[in-house]
């Protein structure tokens, strides 16, 4: 029973209307709420909201039921799961970033489809599908949205009609998975500061914050897949629609977005996302090591705009402080060579401690990218040196800690994020032993005497020698790779992680994995993409 007209003032418009039979039992439940249920856009009062009981229609699928080109300007469209959180809760509860269907650039002119059917351009916007990683960075908190906030991207009025590039070009832009790997790769050979396009990819790079903060996820993996390939186009600077839409991993709309930059030197996009201090606090915040998405929208939630908000809040871990200390220094990616100085400095130590010892730079490092964001190494012994994996693994750990120890000692480690701080126990390897025991992995700040003063990320990580392929092919990345050849090992019957090739396993309602399954490669890097039926690709062909 509903205890309050939670919803006096809403006007409802819901759509689809059939069955007709869940059409009355959805009308009766709001209007039972306070809301008022209009059963025609010709109506005399304008929906507030237009309500979706099936959540797989899109903006414009919606546009195309209704036969209009746009919607009133103050119109919402939102899930059916949303007023029932009203209903529930008894009161309003905000709008999340998955209760809200955004518009997206319409396309005039056309011919509007059938409301039965979903247009083409609808179905192929998105390139590659998302697949869940295995694993989670942080949970999922609630959304934030501004109680008075309307969400509503801006509708491109004075823009020229989007034409259809794609009957220019004669181009498909249908991309899957499979595809994409099977596509020939681009290599990336040149800096990014030398690229003609640089504006048109900080841009895009903004934008895909923003949308990841939002858990938008198919548009923040469009954006990302288009400055991938921008950063690919290092000899000639694109300028126009239809040279963009003929690019990997550009669709129409993104099209029309970089010609946009291009002609006024920025986004309308944009500007509407900034003209909004709590997305700008979004993408700051994001920045702060140890603070992902879902604590970032809960932060400025509870009011949290700039960095000196953040430093005075009472919950800040030591980590997120370092964080905040030095946010410049860790979100500046460095030179390649800088890179590998921080990585020789560490190898030398390494393989003093144990000759036997591969140490590997991983990530852009290894894909050859001219800056990195940090630096990732990972410890290893070759395979068979050492048949018990226990005692692989012990002698790895031994060297993991004196490699702390005495880089510490020397000033080149300045802060532990993950794992003890040698300062703390005097860089005594007993009494680290006797408060923590080993560790497989030790993550923290670095600094070169080149450039001494500027701390930069640095993970050190050691791994059993039988799998190192599979650890190898997970962090060197990059992440839309992973994702990728990912999905498409799971699409064959078989599970892909930092530990190996797995068959049989087995899986819950909701793809969840209830079990490992059998071990089918982790050795060879080579094998994994033998398995899997594609081309191997070098490194410096995976940034995607």
């Amino acid at each position: 029973m509903v205890k309050s007209k939670v919803l006096n003032n809403f006007t409802f418009f819901i759509i689809p209307a059939t069955p007709k039979r869940l059409h009355n039992i959805k009308q009766s439940a709001y209007e039972s709420a306070g809301a008022q249920v209009i059963d025609t856009l010709e109506d005399e009062h304008t929906p507030s909201h237009i309500v979706l009981v099936n959540k797989e229609w899109t903006y414009a699928k919606v546009l195309a039921y209704l036969k209009v080109d746009e919607l009133p300007k103050l119109t919402r469209v939102v899930k059916d799961e949303w007023v029932s959180r009203c209903i529930e809760n008894g009161k309003v509860v905000e709008i999340g970033a998955d209760d809200e269907i955004l518009p997206t650039t319409v396309v005039k002119n056309e011919p509007q489809a059938e409301p039965s059917e979903i247009k083409q351009e609808d179905k192929d916007k998105f390139e590659v599908l998302p697949v869940k990683t295995e694993e989670s960075n942080e949970s999922d908190e609630s959304e934030y949205r501004s109680n008075h906030e309307n969400t509503e991207e801006p509708t491109e009025k004075k823009r020229k009609p989007a034409r259809d590039h794609r009957k220019q070009t004669g181009k498909t832009r249908k991309l899957t998975w499979d595809s994409v790997l099977l596509s020939q790769p681009h290599k990336v050979e040149k800096t990014e500061s030398g690229n003609p396009n640089q504006l048109v990819i900080d841009i895009f790079s903004h934008l895909e914050n923003h949308y990841t903060a939002a858990k938008d996820t198919f548009r923040a993996l469009a954006y990302r897949r288009a400055v991938a390939t921008l950063k690919q186009e290092t000899d000639r600077k694109i300028t126009t629609a239809e040279e963009a839409i003929k690019l990997k991993g550009i669709g129409e709309h993104l099209a029309e977005q970089l010609q946009e930059i291009v002609e006024t030197h920025h986004s309308e996009r944009l500007d509407y996302f900034h003209s909004k201090v709590e997305n700008v606090a979004l993408e700051v915040l994001m920045g702060i090591y140890g603070v992902g998405p879902a604590k970032a929208r809960r932060w400025v939630g509870e009011g949290v705009r700039t960095l000196e908000d953040a430093l005075a809040r009472p919950d800040l871990t030591p980590q997120q402080r370092i964080g905040i200390e030095h946010y410049d220094d860790f979100n500046t990616k460095m030179p390649r060579a800088e890179t590998q100085q921080h990585f020789e400095i560490v190898k030398t130590v390494v393989q003093k401690l144990d000759k036997d010892t591969i140490v590997e730079c991983m990530g852009s490092y290894r894909r050859k990218e001219e800056f990195c964001g940090d630096i990732d190494i990972i410890i290893t012994l070759p395979i068979g040196l050492e048949p018990d994996t226990e005692k692989a693994l012990v002698r790895l750990r031994e060297v993991l800690l004196n490699t702390v120890v005495i880089l510490a000692k020397q000033g080149f480690l300045t802060c532990a994020l993950t794992g003890p701080d040698p300062l703390a126990y005097d860089y005594n390897v007993s009494r680290i032993l006797d408060a923590v025991g080993s560790f497989d992995r030790w993550y923290g700040a670095s600094t070169v005497p080149s450039n001494y003063g500027v701390w930069r990320r640095i993970d050190l990580l050691i791994v059993p020698p039988d799998e190192i392929g599979a650890t190898r092919l997970y962090f060197t990345g990059n992440g839309l790779f992973n994702r990728t050849i990912r999905l498409l090992a799971q699409h064959k019957g078989f599970s892909l992680t930092q530990h190996g090739l797995f068959r049989d396993v087995a899986r819950g309602k909701r793809r969840e994995k209830l079990s490992e399954g059998l071990l089918v490669e982790s050795k060879s890097e080579h094998r994994i993409f033998d398995i899997l039926e594609i081309p191997y690709r070098e490194p410096e062909e995976r940034s995607m």
